[in-house]
This record gives C-alpha cells, sequence and structure tokens, in this order.
C-alpha cells in the first residue's frame, strides 16, 4: 500500500510538473504583452523597458522558469503582474472556496438526478419509463451549458424571480442553485446513463439471482448486492468529471457573474498576467490529480474485492 501510494504520488508530480512546463511555453509563444495590457501602446519606450525589467520579462526564458519554479516551491505561485501587492496564491485562496462549492453543488445535483433515475431505468428496462429516462439523458447530454444558463437565467430569475441571478450577492442563499444546475445538468445525463447500464450488467450476475432464489427482498438484492458493486464504475466517471467541473467552472462562472477560479482565470488570460494564469491551471490540474487519488481509494471503499495492485 505504501509503495502504491509512493508510486502514485511520483507519478503525480510528473504531471504536475509537465503541465506546468506545457502552460509556462504556452504563455510565452501566444501573442500579446503583458506591458502592453498594464502601459497601452502609447507608453514610451523607456517606460516599457522598465516595467519589463520590474516583471523579469527582460530575462532568457530558462531564468523566467527558474522564477516560477522557486515561486512554486516557495508555495506564493508569484506575484501578480496586475496586482503586484497580491501573489497568486492568496488570489486563489480567495475565489477557490467559491469554485469548491459551485463543483459541489453541481455534483450533488447530479447525484441526486442520476442515481434514482439510472436505478428506475434499470429495473424497468424495456418499458416506458425506460425510454422516457434515457431519452431525458440523451438531451440532458445535448444541451450545451451556453445555452442552458441563459435559460434558466431567463426563466427563474427574470420571469419569475424565484432565484438570485448575476445582478444579486452570491452569499444569498439559493445563489447556486441556477449555475449548479446549469452545470449538473449534463452531468446527471452522463451518470444517469452509466447507472443504468452498470446496473444492468450486474443483475445478470450468479450472486444476484442466488440472492433472489434464497428469498431476499427486490430492495435488498438491489440496494445491499448489486448497487454496490454497480457504483464502481460510477464511482469513477463521477470522480473525474468533479475534476472537469472544477476545470469547466469558468464558463458558468462568467455567464452568473459568480467570484471563482475560473473567472480569475480567464480575467487573467485577457490580461495577459502570466503568474496568475500559471498558478489557475496549476491548482485545477492538482485538483485533477487529488480527485484521481481520492477515487481510487473509494475503489477498496465500495468493493472490498479491489486490491491496489503491488
Amino acid at each position: 500500500m505504501i509503495a502504491y501510494a509512493l508510486r502514485r504520488l511520483g507519478g503525480s508530480l510528473v504531471a504536475l510538473v509537465g503541465v506546468a512546463l506545457a502552460v509556462f511555453l504556452v504563455l510565452r509563444a501566444t501573442p500579446g504583452d503583458p506591458v502592453d495590457n498594464l502601459l497601452g501602446e502609447q507608453a514610451s519606450a523607456a517606460e516599457r523597458a522598465e516595467l519589463r525589467r520590474v516583471l523579469g520579462l527582460d530575462r532568457p526564458l530558462p531564468a523566467q522558469l527558474a522564477v516560477f519554479a522557486r515561486d512554486v516551491a516557495s508555495g506564493t505561485l508569484g506575484v501578480s503582474y496586475r496586482h503586484r501587492g497580491q501573489t497568486v496564491a492568496s488570489r486563489i485562496a480567495e475565489v477557490l472556496p467559491w469554485t469548491l462549492a459551485l463543483a459541489a453543488t453541481a455534483m450533488l445535483i447530479a447525484l441526486a438526478i442520476a442515481l434514482p433515475l439510472g436505478t428506475l431505468a434499470a429495473l424497468r428496462r424495456g418499458t416506458w419509463i425506460d425510454a422516457s429516462a434515457m431519452a431525458g439523458a440523451l438531451g440532458g447530454i445535448a444541451i450545451d451549458k451556453l445555452w442552458l444558463g441563459p435559460m434558466l437565467l431567463f426563466l427563474f430569475y427574470l420571469k419569475l424571480g424565484w432565484l438570485p441571478g448575476p445582478a444579486d450577492d452570491p452569499r444569498l442563499p439559493g445563489s447556486l442553485v441556477l449555475p449548479a444546475a446549469t452545470m449538473g445538468a449534463a452531468l446527471a445525463a452522463m451518470l444517469s446513463r452509466m447507472t443504468r447500464g452498470s446496473l444492468l450488467e450486474v443483475l445478470e450476475e450468479d450472486y444476484v439471482r442466488t440472492a433472489r432464489a434464497k428469498g431476499l427482498s427486490p430492495l435488498k438484492v438491489v440496494g445491499k448486492h448489486a448497487m454496490r458493486n454497480a457504483l464502481v464504475p460510477v464511482v469513477t466517471v463521477a470522480g473525474l468529471q468533479f475534476g472537469a467541473l472544477l476545470g469547466g467552472a469558468m464558463i458558468t462562472e462568467k455567464i452568473f457573474a459568480r467570484p471563482g477560479v475560473g473567472t480569475l482565470l480567464l480575467d487573467a488570460i485577457s490580461e495577459r498576467d502570466y503568474p496568475v494564469v500559471q498558478g489557475c491551471v496549476l491548482v485545477i490540474a492538482a485538483g485533477y490529480v487529488l480527485v484521481n487519488l481520492v477515487v481510487d481509494w473509494l475503489y477498496g471503499a465500495i468493493d472490498p474485492r479491489i486490491r491496489i495492485a503491488q
């Protein structure tokens, strides 16, 4: 177990180093100059040269990369170009709770819809209930959040006035409902289809037929014996998609004008604020890695037969 954990940790560190190196190089290769965004095109050559020196952009790429590595090792992730008094880590720490709350709420909404819907569809296979559930799931996958978010705002915020919208304080009760529903709709559709398929496969296993032959109630057969094993692939996809929610929250955060890592990242990209972009991408990548480790641990908790290869 310890050897496996060390191998996974080593692989995760290699992946994070690769992500950090990739985002560093891509930013420098992308058209646009941070100095132009900060001073404007009317600045004199001397002012531009001085700011470039202050920001360290006049150094060779290896020297800039060494500074980035030092900032990551120190935990500060560097200093924002536009907000020189703040470290990148402090800026991310201010908005990360908003993104985590949004992603967690979206996942809860998705699971609350997907697990009952997928289970019902599997138990009523071939009926109108199954067909309706899967048709709804297909529609949920097809709907884009760029369309769904504004439609939800139009209906529940502008027309009905039931829920807060972009102009309201994001701390208000219910402010998470619309953005979380926007993010969770496609995920709920995906997980419901996976729950149905996985449960149908498990229901054909010999141990399930044995449980039925012993006279156990359908609730015990499904809930105690079948569902636990059927959840293994669902947990895999749900865990990976939670990491995707962290990275993909930027679109929803922009639509609903919410603070978060996604909003911070988009603003930093438009401002060519290299340290903030690098820090946000690295934090999102670290979230993916952490979620993968948690999913591996959940395998054994759900199905004790699963053993980690030594």
